[in-house]
């Protein structure tokens, strides 16, 4: 799950360091997400995890969230 959530973040992110992604990391700050980033990135971890992120979890995703946090959305939305 870590991988394909990492490989996700990677190319909608355009992201040239894989090492840059970690837990820690934080989407706007670190990795450079904006709300279109954002939507990207929800609409193909929706597909390709087939679960459903709602609108305020995107937004907190993006505003102030880290790449632990998406981690952990996606395990939770799989229970």
């Amino acid at each position: 799950m870590i991988e394909r959530i990492n490989a996700i973040l990677i190319d909608k992110l355009v992201i040239d360091n894989r090492d840059d992604v970690k837990p820690e990391a934080k989407l706007a700050e670190d990795l450079g997400a904006d709300s279109l980033d954002a939507i990207d990135v929800t609409m193909e971890i929706e597909h390709q995890f087939n679960i459903s992120i709602s609108d305020y979890q995107m937004h907190q995703m993006t505003a102030e969230g880290t790449v632990q946090d998406v981690y952990d959305m996606v395990e939770e939305a799989l229970k």
